[in-house]
């Protein structure tokens, strides 16, 4: 009903694009005006609010570009060899997976990635290569998203405006930082309303952190049952 009424001031995030495509497809038939009910995931939201600024608190422009998952594994094949490590120990696509966990959850740099050890140099390393090549990864657009929110009450403000209800489906995917970045739009009086669907034991990416992050949602969100 709330929707029907100011589908274009709710906004439908999931973590997948195939479960956004799908939610979209269900709402299009139910709520009126469907074109203007935003439904995307978590990741293009962020690249939408980045994109719209001019330079991020990174120091990136809002023209940045953007990394994908091959062009992330070279990346981290690079930095293991700088670090003079054997590659065939070192996979890639394991660090990569090591990596992403310590981005989205730890927020200290210094403290990411320990001391000493095979994916502190690797994590650096990368960690450089992105900002050489002014570009972002996937974690980096949450991060990047999150540190705008919560450094800009413009930004914050801004957004806050166009969203009066969010849900959230797939929530057992979401990771602490994409929750962080999304309580810039719920926080506070006059923040948006939030939904959440989320079951998990039907976690896909739960090396993300994300069931541990649903479990503490209560804490995160007042008034969230």
């Amino acid at each position: 009903e709330r929707l029907a009424r100011a589908p274009g001031k709710t906004l439908c995030l999931c973590f997948t694009r195939r479960a956004a495509a799908e939610l979209a497809g269900r709402l299009a038939g139910r709520v009126s005006a469907p074109r203007d009910l935003r439904v995307e995931t978590v990741h293009s939201f962020c690249l939408r609010a980045l994109r719209a600024e001019r330079e991020l608190p990174s120091g990136l422009p809002g023209s940045f570009t953007l990394l994908g998952a091959a062009s992330q594994r070279r990346l981290v094949r690079d930095a293991v060899q700088a670090a003079g490590l054997d590659g065939a120990k070192h996979p890639a696509a394991e660090l990569c997976g090591r990596i992403s966990l310590r981005r989205l959850t730890v927020r200290d740099r210094d403290a990411r990635w320990g001391a000493g050890s095979a994916l502190e140099a690797v994590g650096r390393a990368y960690e450089a290569a992105l900002r050489r090549s002014g570009a972002l990864d996937f974690d980096g657009l949450l991060l990047e998203a999150r540190a705008l929110f919560e450094g800009s009450e413009a930004a914050r403000e801004r957004w806050r405006s166009r969203v009066r209800e969010l849900l959230v489906d797939e929530a057992q995917d979401v990771a602490a930082a994409e929750w962080d970045a999304l309580g810039a739009l719920v926080d506070g009086d006059g923040g948006a309303r939030l939904f959440v669907v989320g079951d998990p034991d039907q976690a896909i990416y739960g090396w993300r952190d994300g069931p541990s992050a649903l479990g503490r949602l209560g804490e995160r969100f007042d008034g969230l049952e």
